[in-house]
């Protein structure tokens, strides 16, 4: 079944059906709910942008009305899991014309999203947490303030801190339960 969304899978569709496993292309892609282009439901939002490696294009769009899963980065991992040879090769973040490139061809990339709020705040500051593996085996974080998207802090985490559905990448020889 397909179901219009206004540009995600390619030709302005993605299919709620469960996945198929044939090989990767925009329609397998798209069959886990990835939104694949940047549409009108995602153009005003700061957001990641993630190139998988046979060069498809995978937009956050979270909270999408009719998706089951709320959350782009977990949709993306259910994929990379069944297609880990179609794994990330470059991330970026963007709001408007602002881009941000992150360090491309890392084995696996961690994301969260942060929020940090005093008593006395009304609103508080949201942040897109991104990192990736260091060469001291730990993930080197960058707090990316939202929208703006300006590093407010840096730091490490260690991967054992860190829930499974954080880390979308090759994570073989990662000595890590998850």
């Amino acid at each position: 079944m397909s179901k219009d969304c206004g540009g995600c899978g390619g030709e302005g569709s993605y299919i709620t059906q469960g996945p198929r496993k044939v090989q990767p292309h925009s329609d397998v892609v798209a069959s886990y709910g990835l939104c694949l282009s940047r549409d009108e439901f995602v153009q005003e939002k700061c957001i990641w942008v993630v190139d998988l490696l046979d060069g498809t294009k995978v937009f956050q769009d979270d909270d999408r009305p009719g998706l089951h899963t709320p959350s782009a980065w977990k949709r993306l991992g259910y994929y990379i899991q069944d297609y880990p040879d179609n794994r990330i090769a470059k991330m970026r973040l963007r709001f408007g014309s602002h881009i941000v490139e992150l360090p491309g061809g890392k084995q696996f990339y961690f994301y969260s999203k942060g929020l940090v709020q005093s008593m006395t705040q009304t609103y508080g500051l949201d942040f897109h947490i991104v990192g990736w593996l260091d060469n001291n085996g730990q993930i080197l974080c960058v707090w990316y303030k939202v929208p703006e998207l300006v590093v407010a802090q840096t730091g490490h985490r260690p991967i054992e801190k860190c829930q499974p559905e954080q880390l979308l990448g090759d994570l073989t020889n990662i000595a890590v339960e998850l």
